[in-house]
Protein backbone atom coordinates (compact mmCIF):
# COMPACT_ATOMS: atom_id res chain seq x y z
CA UNK A 1 0.00 0.00 0.00
CA UNK A 2 0.87 3.75 -0.84
CA UNK A 3 2.16 5.44 2.20
CA UNK A 4 1.27 9.11 1.88
CA UNK A 5 2.62 11.62 4.63
CA UNK A 6 0.58 14.66 6.42
CA UNK A 7 3.68 17.11 7.24
CA UNK A 8 2.31 19.48 10.46
CA UNK A 9 -0.82 18.78 10.14
CA UNK A 10 -0.71 20.98 7.20
CA UNK A 11 0.68 19.43 4.00
CA UNK A 12 0.10 15.96 2.47
CA UNK A 13 3.10 14.84 0.65
CA UNK A 14 2.16 11.91 -2.00
CA UNK A 15 5.21 10.91 -2.75
CA UNK A 16 4.30 8.62 -6.05
CA UNK A 17 2.16 11.67 -7.32
CA UNK A 18 4.79 14.32 -6.13
CA UNK A 19 2.48 16.45 -5.28
CA UNK A 20 2.31 18.55 -1.79
CA UNK A 21 -1.48 19.24 -1.06
CA UNK A 22 -2.70 21.74 1.61
CA UNK A 23 -5.30 20.30 3.87
CA UNK A 24 -7.66 22.36 6.01
CA UNK A 25 -7.72 25.88 6.10
CA UNK A 26 -3.88 26.29 5.86
CA UNK A 27 -2.83 28.80 3.35
CA UNK A 28 -0.94 27.82 0.22
CA UNK A 29 -1.08 25.97 -2.90
CA UNK A 30 -1.17 22.52 -4.23
CA UNK A 31 2.79 21.72 -5.56
CA UNK A 32 4.16 19.35 -8.02
CA UNK A 33 7.41 18.48 -7.26
CA UNK A 34 9.87 17.11 -10.18
CA UNK A 35 11.22 13.33 -9.37
CA UNK A 36 14.44 13.94 -7.79
CA UNK A 37 13.00 16.62 -5.70
CA UNK A 38 10.21 14.11 -4.34
CA UNK A 39 12.96 11.45 -3.83
CA UNK A 40 15.05 14.21 -1.66
CA UNK A 41 11.93 14.98 0.17
CA UNK A 42 10.70 11.02 0.80
CA UNK A 43 14.49 9.97 1.67
CA UNK A 44 13.94 12.89 4.82
CA UNK A 45 10.45 11.66 5.83
CA UNK A 46 11.93 8.15 5.75
CA UNK A 47 15.04 9.29 8.15
CA UNK A 48 13.28 11.93 10.57
CA UNK A 49 15.51 12.28 13.41
CA UNK A 50 18.53 11.53 11.85
CA UNK A 51 21.08 13.13 9.19
CA UNK A 52 20.69 11.93 5.96
CA UNK A 53 24.31 12.65 4.05
CA UNK A 54 25.00 14.40 0.38
CA UNK A 55 26.32 10.52 -0.97
CA UNK A 56 23.14 8.97 0.81
CA UNK A 57 20.91 11.69 -1.64
CA UNK A 58 23.26 11.48 -4.24
CA UNK A 59 22.56 7.38 -4.07
CA UNK A 60 18.83 7.74 -3.36
CA UNK A 61 17.82 9.71 -5.56
CA UNK A 62 19.69 9.65 -8.59
CA UNK A 63 22.36 6.64 -9.05
CA UNK A 64 20.33 4.04 -8.40
CA UNK A 65 18.09 4.79 -11.25
CA UNK A 66 21.57 4.87 -13.48
CA UNK A 67 22.00 9.06 -12.87
CA UNK A 68 24.66 10.96 -12.14
CA UNK A 69 24.87 14.66 -11.23
CA UNK A 70 27.49 17.44 -9.99
CA UNK A 71 26.98 18.83 -6.11
CA UNK A 72 25.70 22.12 -8.03
CA UNK A 73 22.77 20.05 -9.15
CA UNK A 74 22.10 18.13 -5.89
CA UNK A 75 21.90 21.82 -4.54
CA UNK A 76 19.71 22.87 -6.96
CA UNK A 77 17.23 20.52 -5.79
CA UNK A 78 17.08 21.56 -2.36
CA UNK A 79 16.29 24.88 -3.21
CA UNK A 80 13.56 23.38 -5.61
CA UNK A 81 12.35 21.54 -2.25
CA UNK A 82 12.52 24.20 0.17
CA UNK A 83 10.33 26.22 -2.67
CA UNK A 84 7.95 24.18 -3.09
CA UNK A 85 7.43 23.26 1.10
CA UNK A 86 6.80 27.46 1.23
CA UNK A 87 4.31 26.94 -1.65
CA UNK A 88 2.38 24.14 -0.43
CA UNK A 89 2.42 26.23 2.86
CA UNK A 90 4.98 24.66 5.00
CA UNK A 91 8.17 26.73 6.26
CA UNK A 92 11.20 26.82 4.35
CA UNK A 93 13.29 25.83 7.67
CA UNK A 94 12.00 22.45 8.34
CA UNK A 95 14.74 21.44 6.54
CA UNK A 96 17.61 22.27 8.41
CA UNK A 97 21.27 22.26 7.15
CA UNK A 98 24.00 20.12 9.04
CA UNK A 99 27.59 21.71 8.32
CA UNK A 100 29.60 19.61 7.03
CA UNK A 101 27.33 16.57 7.83
CA UNK A 102 23.83 16.49 5.01
CA UNK A 103 20.93 17.70 5.46
CA UNK A 104 17.31 16.85 8.29
CA UNK A 105 14.32 17.31 9.20
CA UNK A 106 13.70 19.86 11.98
CA UNK A 107 13.26 18.26 15.35
CA UNK A 108 9.95 20.52 16.03
CA UNK A 109 8.46 19.10 12.56
CA UNK A 110 5.76 16.48 12.71
CA UNK A 111 4.89 13.89 10.43
CA UNK A 112 2.47 10.92 10.72
CA UNK A 113 1.25 8.54 7.79
CA UNK A 114 -1.88 10.36 6.00
CA UNK A 115 -4.99 8.04 6.41
CA UNK A 116 -8.21 9.53 4.76
CA UNK A 117 -11.15 9.56 7.28
CA UNK A 118 -13.02 7.46 4.49
CA UNK A 119 -10.35 4.99 4.28
CA UNK A 120 -10.38 4.40 8.32
CA UNK A 121 -13.75 3.77 7.95
CA UNK A 122 -13.56 1.84 5.27
CA UNK A 123 -10.62 -0.73 7.23
CA UNK A 124 -12.68 -0.71 10.38
CA UNK A 125 -15.40 -2.29 8.29
CA UNK A 126 -13.17 -4.45 6.81
CA UNK A 127 -12.35 -6.09 10.48
CA UNK A 128 -15.73 -7.31 11.21
CA UNK A 129 -16.97 -10.74 11.09
CA UNK A 130 -19.25 -11.21 7.82
CA UNK A 131 -22.37 -11.15 7.83
CA UNK A 132 -25.05 -12.44 6.38
CA UNK A 133 -26.84 -9.98 3.76
CA UNK A 134 -29.84 -8.44 4.10
CA UNK A 135 -30.87 -8.45 0.50
CA UNK A 136 -31.14 -11.44 -1.46
CA UNK A 137 -29.70 -11.79 -4.39
CA UNK A 138 -33.16 -11.43 -6.51
CA UNK A 139 -34.09 -8.13 -4.60
CA UNK A 140 -30.14 -6.86 -5.45
CA UNK A 141 -31.01 -7.32 -9.23
CA UNK A 142 -34.21 -6.13 -8.86
CA UNK A 143 -32.71 -3.29 -6.70
CA UNK A 144 -30.23 -2.61 -10.24
CA UNK A 145 -33.09 -2.89 -12.76
CA UNK A 146 -34.70 0.03 -10.23
CA UNK A 147 -31.50 1.76 -10.59
CA UNK A 148 -31.50 1.61 -14.40
CA UNK A 149 -34.61 2.72 -15.18
CA UNK A 150 -34.32 5.51 -12.56
CA UNK A 151 -31.18 6.86 -14.60
CA UNK A 152 -33.05 6.43 -18.16
CA UNK A 153 -35.66 8.30 -16.40
CA UNK A 154 -33.39 10.73 -15.59
CA UNK A 155 -32.01 11.27 -18.52
CA UNK A 156 -35.20 11.50 -20.62
CA UNK A 157 -36.12 14.54 -18.49
CA UNK A 158 -33.06 16.03 -18.76
CA UNK A 159 -33.62 15.15 -22.63
CA UNK A 160 -36.90 17.32 -22.27
CA UNK A 161 -35.48 20.08 -20.13
CA UNK A 162 -32.92 20.45 -23.10
CA UNK A 163 -35.87 20.39 -26.07
CA UNK A 164 -38.48 22.53 -23.53
CA UNK A 165 -35.40 25.26 -23.46
CA UNK A 166 -34.73 25.05 -27.52
CA UNK A 167 -38.29 25.55 -28.31
CA UNK A 168 -38.32 28.26 -25.82
CA UNK A 169 -35.80 30.03 -27.54
CA UNK A 170 -37.43 29.58 -31.06
CA UNK A 171 -40.66 30.83 -29.66
CA UNK A 172 -39.24 33.70 -28.44
CA UNK A 173 -37.69 34.85 -31.05
CA UNK A 174 -40.06 34.16 -33.65
CA UNK A 175 -41.71 37.66 -33.14
CA UNK A 176 -38.60 39.70 -34.07
CA UNK A 177 -38.38 37.47 -37.14
CA UNK A 178 -41.69 37.93 -38.27
CA UNK A 179 -40.90 42.29 -36.85
CA UNK A 180 -38.66 42.15 -38.98
CA UNK A 181 -40.22 40.44 -42.21
CA UNK A 182 -42.85 43.05 -41.94
CA UNK A 183 -40.38 45.35 -41.52
CA UNK A 184 -38.84 44.69 -45.03
CA UNK A 185 -42.47 44.51 -46.04
CA UNK A 186 -43.23 47.99 -45.81
CA UNK A 187 -41.04 48.82 -48.58
CA UNK A 188 -43.40 47.73 -50.88
CA UNK A 189 -46.54 49.14 -52.67
CA UNK A 190 -49.47 47.20 -54.48
CA UNK A 191 -49.12 47.78 -58.11
CA UNK A 192 -51.69 45.89 -59.95
CA UNK A 193 -53.74 42.40 -60.17
CA UNK A 194 -52.95 39.62 -62.50
CA UNK A 195 -53.79 35.81 -62.75
CA UNK A 196 -55.65 36.13 -59.11
CA UNK A 197 -52.25 37.92 -57.21
CA UNK A 198 -51.75 40.76 -56.02
CA UNK A 199 -48.69 42.16 -57.07
CA UNK A 200 -46.45 44.01 -54.51
CA UNK A 201 -43.42 45.63 -56.11
CA UNK A 202 -40.69 47.61 -54.12
CA UNK A 203 -41.85 51.50 -54.09
CA UNK A 204 -38.25 52.40 -55.29
CA UNK A 205 -38.92 51.01 -58.61
CA UNK A 206 -40.81 53.35 -61.33
CA UNK A 207 -40.68 50.12 -63.78
CA UNK A 208 -44.21 48.35 -63.19
CA UNK A 209 -44.00 47.24 -67.15
CA UNK A 210 -40.82 44.86 -66.43
CA UNK A 211 -42.69 43.13 -63.28
CA UNK A 212 -46.27 42.20 -65.22
CA UNK A 213 -43.69 41.17 -68.59
CA UNK A 214 -41.77 38.71 -65.61
CA UNK A 215 -45.32 37.28 -64.69
CA UNK A 216 -46.37 36.70 -67.99
CA UNK A 217 -43.31 35.39 -69.15
CA UNK A 218 -43.15 32.67 -66.09
CA UNK A 219 -46.93 31.81 -66.47
CA UNK A 220 -47.11 32.76 -62.59
CA UNK A 221 -50.61 32.62 -61.48
CA UNK A 222 -52.74 32.67 -58.24
CA UNK A 223 -55.67 31.47 -59.09
CA UNK A 224 -56.86 28.69 -56.40
CA UNK A 225 -54.54 29.35 -54.45
CA UNK A 226 -54.77 31.00 -50.93
CA UNK A 227 -51.01 32.37 -51.12
CA UNK A 228 -52.13 35.24 -53.58
CA UNK A 229 -50.22 38.10 -52.01
CA UNK A 230 -46.87 38.68 -53.88
CA UNK A 231 -43.94 40.48 -52.84
CA UNK A 232 -41.44 40.76 -56.16
CA UNK A 233 -38.01 41.89 -56.41
CA UNK A 234 -36.06 42.51 -59.36
CA UNK A 235 -32.77 43.56 -58.57
CA UNK A 236 -30.77 44.48 -61.86
CA UNK A 237 -27.42 44.12 -60.51
CA UNK A 238 -28.91 40.27 -59.19
CA UNK A 239 -29.00 36.55 -61.15
CA UNK A 240 -32.18 36.17 -59.88
CA UNK A 241 -35.88 37.26 -59.21
CA UNK A 242 -37.55 37.04 -55.76
CA UNK A 243 -40.72 36.18 -54.84
CA UNK A 244 -42.34 35.91 -51.63
CA UNK A 245 -45.73 34.39 -51.69
CA UNK A 246 -48.28 35.28 -48.52
CA UNK A 247 -51.68 34.32 -47.84
CA UNK A 248 -52.38 37.77 -46.65
CA UNK A 249 -50.87 41.86 -47.56
CA UNK A 250 -50.76 42.44 -43.53
CA UNK A 251 -48.27 40.51 -41.66
CA UNK A 252 -48.67 39.15 -38.38
CA UNK A 253 -47.99 36.13 -36.17
CA UNK A 254 -50.59 33.70 -38.27
CA UNK A 255 -49.28 34.71 -41.66
CA UNK A 256 -47.91 32.27 -43.97
CA UNK A 257 -45.22 33.14 -46.56
CA UNK A 258 -42.95 31.35 -48.53
CA UNK A 259 -39.97 32.07 -50.91
CA UNK A 260 -39.41 31.62 -54.70
CA UNK A 261 -36.52 32.08 -56.51
CA UNK A 262 -36.57 32.42 -60.51
CA UNK A 263 -32.93 32.75 -62.40
CA UNK A 264 -32.62 35.06 -64.60
CA UNK A 265 -31.37 34.63 -68.50
CA UNK A 266 -29.54 36.80 -70.59
CA UNK A 267 -32.36 38.01 -72.59
CA UNK A 268 -33.74 39.33 -69.60
CA UNK A 269 -33.74 42.65 -68.48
Amino acid sequence: MTKNYLIDNKVVFYPNEHRLVPVGNHSGVETSLNLPVSRCLLLLIEHQNSIVSKDDFFDKAWMQRGTYVTANTFYQNISLLRKGLKSAGLSEEIIKTVPKKGLMLSGDVKVELYIPSFQATTASQSEKPASTPLITPGLQKEEKGITRKLNLSYRYKIGMFVISIIFLSLLMSYPFFVKQQEKYLDSYKLDSEMNGCQVYTPKKDKNLIRYVEFLQKNNITCLGSRMNTLFITMDKSAEYTSIIRCDSATISNDTQCDSEFYFRGQNEK
